[in-house]
């Protein structure tokens, strides 16, 4: 099984950010994420750094370690100008990029219309989340693209993705994991699970579960401790 984090973005200036990635790279983990928030949670008034800036900062400071997106809202950026960003980001950091996608939820909803942006329905924004994987696939097929989300809307979508995340409890992961394998189109696609926190007997459990990759996040203060356990985990 993989293990990432997810940077902290959430009270942090680019020092932690990137001292982050850093010291996930030394330390062997194996990706490093960014969450797709324009302001703070759960306060809306905690500085937050936006996704796609702080993911090119960090694919330019590291040179081995996967980045990747968990997830970007597929609402929130035209495709298309999504599609140029990632081609851009791919040379940077060639052959380790993930676009993680979603459709966002009830959470993210007052943010996206206070900032002057639709909220379609859930069939919409799974509508707008298919194009978004067939426009990638046609232009940028090397580029894996995942899918993240729990909603049916979401998990009927695996047949098209790269991979599959699920945010939530273990047990929550265990509930959808025979459906997500069900639904992937062959067995090489990752499925995997992610949340603000785990222990290690939660990463041994996913482990024996069979998730491919395990994605943990982590805050300005406490990302030191969270990639040693990690890398701890990793080497077992």
């Amino acid at each position: 099984m993989k293990i990432g984090i997810i940077l902290p973005q959430f009270d942090s200036g680019p020092e932690q950010l990137l001292g982050a990635a850093r010291l996930a790279e030394e330390s062997g983990l194996d990706s490093v994420w960014v969450f797709d928030n324009l302001w703070g949670v759960p306060d809306r008034d905690r500085p937050v750094l936006e996704a796609w800036t702080a993911l090119a900062a960090v694919a330019a400071s590291t040179k081995t370690i996967t980045v990747g997106s968990l997830v970007l809202r597929t609402t929130l950026r035209n495709r298309r100008v999504l599609l140029s960003m990632a081609q851009t980001l791919e040379m940077i950091a060639p052959g380790r990029m993930v676009i993680g996608l979603g459709i966002g939820d009830d959470r993210t909803k007052d943010e996206q219309r206070a900032y002057g942006l639709e909220y379609p329905p859930p069939a919409e924004r799974a509508a707008e989340l298919e194009r978004h994987l067939d426009l990638f696939r046609a232009e940028m097929p090397q580029v894996p693209v995942w899918i993240g989300g729990a909603s049916r809307w979401v998990m009927d979508l695996i047949p098209k993705a790269d991979g599959w995340n699920y945010w939530g409890s273990v047990d929550g992961f265990e509930r959808r994991l025979k459906r997500a394998r069900s639904l992937a189109r062959n067995e090489s696609i990752p499925l995997g699970w992610g949340a603000p926190k785990a222990s290690v007997d939660d990463l041994q459990r996913l482990a024996a579960l069979g998730a491919d990759h395990a994605v943990v996040a982590a805050g300005a203060h406490n990302y030191q401790e969270k990639i040693a356990m990690l890398a701890e985990f990793g080497v077992r």
